[in-house]
C-alpha cells in the first residue's frame, strides 16, 4: 500500500549518505560521484507506520496520497488513532500542526510512547529518561518484600535480579538516546541509590560511589550507555547498505541539520 502511494512522489525527508570511508571524516560527504541520495518517507514499527515529512504542506501531501492509496486497496484510516506530531527547530516557536483526512482533522500531540519509548516534540530524552526512572523505580519497589529485604537471599542473587528487572527497565532503547550530561547523572544518581540500599549502605556511612560500585562488581551508567551505545553501532556498521538505520549512521540532512 505504501509502494502504491508514494510510487510518484519525492516527498519526505531528504538525506545524503556514504558508507565507505571513515565515519568521521567531515569531508567525505562532500565527494560528488560517492555520495548517494534518498528520501525518507515512512518508517514501519512493528505493525505501524509513520509518516514523515520537512512541513506541514509535505506531511498534508503524504497524509491525503496515503489516504488515496487506502481507499484503493478498500483500508479506512482511524483518524482518532491516528496521531500527528510536529517537532520544530529547537528554541522556535511551536505552532500547532494542521494535518487533515478527508476534512476530519488529526489530533496534533506533545509526546507519544510506542513499544516502550516517549517521543516528545521537544526533541530531548527529558521526558524519556524522567519515564525510565520511574519505571525503574516502581519494578525496584515491587521487588522490596520478597528480594531486597529477603535474608534467606544471597547477595549476589539480589544482584542478579537487579540486572535483570531494574537496570533492563532503565537503560530500555538507551541504545539510540542523544544523551547530555544532566540525563547521565539522573540515571546513575537512581542506580547508586539502588546499590546503596541493596548493600545496606547509609549515607552516613561516608563510602564513595567507587567503593560501592566495587562491592556490587557492577559499573557505573557512564559505562554501561557507552557499551551499549558501541555495541548498537557495530549492529548499524555491519547492516547492508540498504537498511535505514545505516544510512543515518552515514548521513545527513540534505537542508537543515
Amino acid at each position: 500500500m505504501l509502494s502504491d502511494a508514494f510510487q510518484n512522489s519525492s516527498v519526505g525527508v531528504n538525506l545524503r549518505y556514504r558508507t565507505d570511508g571513515k565515519l568521521f571524516n567531515l569531508q567525505r560527504l562532500q565527494a560528488v560521484t560517492k555520495v548517494k541520495e534518498t528520501v525518507l518517507r515512512d518508517l514501519l514499527f512493528a505493525d505501524d507506520c509513520a509518516l514523515n515529512a520537512g512541513s506541514e504542506q509535505e506531511m498534508q501531501a503524504s497524509m491525503d496520497k496515503f489516504a488515496a492509496a487506502c481507499d484503493n486497496f478498500g483500508l479506512f484510516i482511524n483518524t482518532k488513532k491516528t496521531e500527528v506530531m510536529y517537532q520544530p527547530v529547537p528554541k522556535a516557536q511551536y505552532q500547532e500542526p494542521t494535518i487533515t483526512v478527508k476534512g476530519q482533522k488529526l489530533q496534533a500531540v506533545d509526546q507519544f510512547t510506542y513499544l516502550g519509548s516517549t517521543l516528545s516534540r521537544a526533541v530531548t530524552i527529558d521526558i524519556e529518561v524522567n519515564c525510565r526512572i520511574a519505571k525503574a523505580s516502581s519494578t525496584f519497589g515491587r521487588l522490596r518484600t520478597n528480594v531486597w529485604d529477603r535474608h534467606g537471599i544471597s547477595l549476589a542473587t539480589k544482584l542478579k535480579v537487579y540486572q535483570a528487572a531494574v537496570l533492563t527497565t532503565l537503560l530500555y532503547a538507551s541504545e539510540t538516546w542523544t544523551v547530555y550530561r544532566r540525563h547521565v547523572r539522573q540515571l546513575n544518581y537512581f542506580h547508586m541509590t539502588c546499590l546503596r540500599r541493596i548493600l545496606r549502605i547509609r549515607w552516613q556511612d561516608k563510602i564513595p560511589d567507587t567503593d560501592v560500585l566495587s562491592r556490587a562488581g557492577l559499573s557505573s551508567i557512564y559505562t554501561l550507555l557507552m557499551k551499549a551505545q558501541m555495541r548498537w553501532a557495530g549492529h548499524v556498521v555491519r547492516m547492508p547498505d540498504h537498511r535505514i538505520p545505516k544510512q543515518l549512521f552515514y548521513g545527513e540532512l540534505s537542508q537543515g541539520k
